[in-house]
């Protein structure tokens, strides 16, 4: 039972790891491609400058990028464990014993 236990506990965290990877990943590529329309006259691009611009001076950059990063990491444990808990919740629901007959004679008398 220890065993099953660990290897839970064991995809748990292989999950936690590989959703703060594949986070810090996507902030990456959302850090870099913002700098590249921030900096270039793209059109449409004046609203992104002014929602850049905002969030940096009335929020600050460390605290946006944690906010995002965080949701982005969230969201990628809550999809990556889910089939986990499913597994779980279908080998819990098969283990639970059903009383049987015998028993419930006993506890008539």
């Amino acid at each position: 039972m220890t065993e099953a236990f660990r290897k839970i506990r064991f995809k748990f965290l292989y999950v936690c790891a590989g959703s703060a990877l594949l986070s810090a990943l996507l902030m990456y590529v959302l850090y870099r491609t913002s700098a590249y329309v921030y900096a270039s006259d793209l059109p449409g691009s004046a609203l992104f400058a002014k929602l850049v611009n905002w969030l940096i001076n009335h929020i600050g950059k460390i605290p946006v990028g944690l906010l995002v990063g965080g949701m982005l990491f969230l969201l990628g444990f809550y999809y990556r464990s889910s089939k986990i808990k499913d597994d779980v919740v279908r080998l819990l629901n098969a283990s639970i014993v059903e009383p049987c007959e015998t028993d419930a004679k006993k506890e008539e008398n």
